[in-house]
């Protein structure tokens, strides 16, 4: 989140001068000032699933996981998800790796 880190978007919203708008806003190459876009995020943690050789409990936050499931479904990242994202809630995936992009693919989202 760059500059935006520990800010609330209310008042960031609340701020004429301010860039912030909704996440369902933002698309793959907004980014935050100092920060990455939803795109480098999911390209950077999808490397580090892509490493992962068993069962792992991964904690994140919410927009990690939002752009990690984009990724993973085809979502272009604008407007609401087409997919459910529970806030505090474990979400089980099973994962296949060895895509030609070097990116993990999710294969089940079972959010609970």
């Amino acid at each position: 989140m760059g500059e935006w880190e520990g800010r609330i978007g209310a008042d960031l919203l609340a701020d004429p001068a301010c860039p912030y708008r909704p996440v369902e806003d933002w698309g793959w190459d907004f980014q935050p000032p100092g920060g990455e876009t939803p795109a480098q995020v999911a390209d950077r943690a999808g490397a580090v699933l892509a490493e992962l050789s068993g069962p792992a409990l991964i904690v994140c936050h919410r927009g990690v996981m939002r752009a990690l499931l984009a990724r993973a479904t085809g979502w272009n990242y604008r407007g609401p998800e087409t997919f459910r994202i529970k806030r505090a809630s474990v979400h089980p995936v099973t994962m296949r790796a060895g895509r030609p992009d070097g990116a993990a693919k999710f294969e089940r989202l079972v959010p609970r």
